[in-house]
């Protein structure tokens, strides 16, 4: 794997140079999982893990049939349980006239030394709500939209998650079938995510985050141990 590490930074570098001083829609969103001040008295896998943006969604507003999509992935990790789109990957989900999202399309590599992905998705209406979910296992640096209207971020938090590999998103073969996706699609509300690959035993998880994020006001919290 030292070898293939090699070839992603070189991949990074080649085009890290296509993506300077263009419009990142990344630089307007908040997308840090734990804040540094709270994971630097963790344990190492949470200090580790937390860089992952596993369970971030945020929206985007799109008027055309047709949306391109460039992403320049700074680090990925290779497991080898997961595939490159479980690892890697970033689902669309588009909004329907039922209010509800349904998945659309997965951006991944298709092989684990690329750190550069474009795709081109076609619409069939001219107005579309599109939700994006971020990977399990991969740091994103940029992220350019040929257009788009707005973005947000998913913040109506009602459900904080804590716990280890499984609620972090080890095993899934996309992001968007996480359980805690999952359940965040059914219920139309956003998802903390405090699972962290290994960092079984949660010696060291929820009295700082609950305390941290006391400001979320009402929600419930789920702990799943994983494994």
């Amino acid at each position: 794997r030292g070898i293939i590490r090699i070839f992603q930074m070189i991949n990074y570098s080649i085009y890290k140079r296509k993506f300077a001083n263009r419009n990142n829609i990344l630089s307007k969103l908040n997308l840090e999982r734990l804040p540094d001040e709270i994971a630097r008295e963790m344990s190492r896998g949470i200090r580790v893990n937390k860089q992952f943006p596993a369970g971030k969604t945020f929206f985007v507003n799109f008027e055309g049939e047709k949306l391109t999509i460039e992403v320049l992935y700074k680090f990925r990790r290779l497991l080898d349980n997961m595939d490159n789109q479980g690892t890697s990957g970033i689902d669309i989900y588009i909004l329907t006239e039922n209010e509800k999202y349904i998945w659309l399309e997965t951006i991944a590599p298709s092989n684990d030394s690329q750190m550069y992905v474009k795709k081109v998705i076609y619409l069939s209406s001219r107005s579309n709500s599109l939700k994006f979910i971020m990977p399990s296992f991969a740091i994103v640096e940029s992220i350019l939209l040929s257009s788009y209207e707005s973005l947000n971020v998913d913040d109506d938090i009602k459900i904080v998650a804590y716990g280890s590999s499984v609620t972090h998103g080890c095993a899934a073969s996309r992001p968007g079938l996480n359980y805690l996706n999952q359940l965040s699609n059914i219920c139309g509300c956003g998802i903390l995510n405090y699972g962290f690959s290994e960092s079984a035993d949660q010696s060291d998880h929820p009295g700082a985050w609950q305390h941290d994020y006391q400001q979320h006001g009402n929600f419930r919290s789920v702990y799943h141990p994983g494994t």
